[in-house]
């Protein structure tokens, strides 16, 4: 027999013989808790994907574009996720020795009007540059609004929406669209190949993220999906605001390809050591939030959450969860939602970390019609079968009695008893369909949490 530390999800697919797949009943409880979020928020199209520790993905979208029903299959705006990728690509060029994060940008390309040329590069990545943001020039989004369909050049955004410094570089800390865009420049610079080409090779091919793609930048053959405006939905997505965000904000990806970048950067897998530690450095920003290189770091109930967010018409949120081991994202496809979008997202970090508490789990690989496992002070608890049609038996080896609490898979409890024969059956006509969890406390104060499952 093996233990794990598991949350019940995982412990869930483990032990009725399903690997890198989530069993319909949760799919379904998932979907159920987050169509109730939306609903509550009034949302009228949003898609949210949770990438798991053993790999399996659940997504979902709730509402419509248009007309047609909302798939999370499709194009959603990334927004300034974006910068979370460019920051990747920044740390990997310098793990290549192709530059350093502490030169100076007058090193690799030359600085434009209101551009401090002894910036560092670090200055930009953590926003302490003092370069002035363009997306607040008072002609941007005017200029955006009255060339919705145009390509709005980088380099126009350099000449005419860069307005004088905010403070001396390192002097203080303000949120710089211009900075991204600037590292987006050293990057092709150093690469010689532009931006998109760069981003193909070294992220979205070398991390599997098909759907991911530099919107108006590279060619795709899915709906790029518009936003919904209080006057109605408006299926062409604005080239000029894309084309201008660039390395700042203009990825669009699927919901489940923005999960998987998540899990994969802050579980460690894509940055060396030194990088990921780099990228973790982090600097107060207001709000209780730390940033780090392109990274925010955020606190709620207990728990760590690392990732960033993204606003264009749009908004998403990008978390992964440092205790129970999974990302969220959610994107949803109205314009000014911020508020709703991270209350959503609030709520299902809640209710996930719910789902994966960090207790432990007694794992077999025991067939699909019996699971038992053997507690600590050698008592064999059986549960069978699993998955039952019927009903499910739970017995202790010792016959002792023993008290249960059972949970479903939105985390509530739905009954706390004792049961004095040691042998305690429960029916699928009280229970009904679906994925429930055990915890078993036995009479000598041993927890053992299993799942248990009625087809």
């Amino acid at each position: 027999m093996k233990k794990e530390i598991l949350g019940f999800i995982g412990a869930a697919l483990l032990s009725i013989g399903v690997q890198a797949q989530i069993s319909e009943a949760v799919k379904d409880s998932l979907q159920q808790k987050f169509t109730e979020f939306a609903k509550s928020y009034n949302c009228k199209g949003v898609g949210v994907a949770v990438h798991f520790k053993d790999g399996s993905v659940w997504e979902y979208a709730h509402g419509n574009y248009g007309t047609k029903a909302l798939i999370p299959n499709l194009l959603f705006e990334a927004g300034s996720n974006t910068k979370t990728m460019v920051a990747v690509l920044t740390l990997l060029l310098e793990e290549e020795g192709k530059l350093s994060i502490d030169d100076s940008i007058g090193k690799y390309i030359v600085p434009t009007v209101n551009v401090n040329g002894q910036i560092t590069i670090k200055q930009l990545l953590n926003h302490t540059s003092g370069v002035f943001s363009f997306t607040e020039h008072p002609d941007y989004y005017p200029n955006v609004n009255a060339n919705w369909s145009y390509k709005l050049p980088v380099d126009s955004v350099f000449k005419y929406f860069v307005d004088t410094p905010k403070f001396a570089p390192g002097q203080g800390t303000r949120y710089s669209n211009t900075g991204y865009l600037l590292l987006g420049k050293i990057i092709e610079a150093v690469e010689n190949q532009n931006l998109e080409k760069v981003m193909r090779s070294k992220l979205f091919d070398a991390n599997e993220l098909d759907d991911s793609h530099l919107a108006f930048y590279e060619e795709h053959n899915k709906t790029h999906l518009g936003v919904w405006f209080a006057s109605g939905y408006d299926p062409e997505p604005s080239v000029s605001f894309l084309s201008s965000a660039w390395a700042a904000g203009a990825v669009i990806c699927t919901p489940k390809d923005l999960s998987k970048w998540a899990y994969y950067l802050y579980s460690g897998n894509i940055l060396s050591e030194k990088s990921f530690e780099k990228m973790n450095e982090t600097i107060p920003f207001g709000n209780g939030e730390r940033y780090g290189l392109g990274m925010i770091k955020r606190e709620m109930g207990g728990h760590t959450y690392l990732g960033h967010g993204g606003q264009t018409l749009q908004t998403s949120t990008m978390d992964y969860s440092v205790d129970g081991d999974y990302s969220l994202v959610i994107m949803n496809l109205e314009d000014d939602k911020w508020g709703e979008t991270m209350g959503m997202r609030a709520r299902m970090l809640l209710m996930l970390e719910d789902y994966i508490p960090t207790v432990e789990v007694p794992i077999d690989t025991a067939e699909e019609t019996a699971s038992i496992h053997e507690a600590n002070n050698g008592v064999q608890v059986s549960v069978y079968p699993v998955p039952a049609t019927d009903v499910v038996t739970v017995e202790l080896s010792n016959h002792a009695a023993f008290t249960y609490q059972l949970i479903d898979v939105t985390g509530q409890s739905i009954r706390h008893e004792t049961s004095k024969a040691g042998k305690l059956e429960l029916y699928k006509s009280e229970l009904g369909t679906g994925t429930f969890w055990i915890r078993i406390l036995d009479e000598k104060g041993q927890l053992i949490v299993k799942p248990i499952q009625f087809r």
